[in-house]
């Protein structure tokens, strides 16, 4: 049951994320509306997070990760990496 549950907020997470991040990624951030895209996308993460994360240390709501942490952190590790790097632009 819990598979499923986490299976349901992938599935939820891809549809407000995929396209949110890699048009703007594919693109280089190369126009401003990409970067708002993105800006966007980081609320939606957070609200996703704080929902499914519900006070543990992951999102699948436990102390140990499953299989929506595995899907869902790259991204977000993606956008951290920006940091300082050729795209910190898009970062900031």
């Amino acid at each position: 049951m819990q598979t499923a549950k986490h299976r349901l907020q992938i599935e939820k997470y891809n549809n407000f994320g995929m396209m949110s991040f890699w048009t703007p990624y594919l693109n280089k951030f190369s126009e401003p509306a990409h970067v708002e895209m993105v800006k966007g996308l980081l609320l939606k993460m957070e609200e996703f997070c704080i929902v499914n994360m519900n006070g543990a240390d992951y999102l699948s709501g436990t102390d140990q990760p499953m299989m929506i942490d595995i899907h869902c952190y790259p991204m977000m590790a993606r956008i951290i990496m920006f940091e300082n790097s050729e795209w910190h632009f898009a970062y900031e």
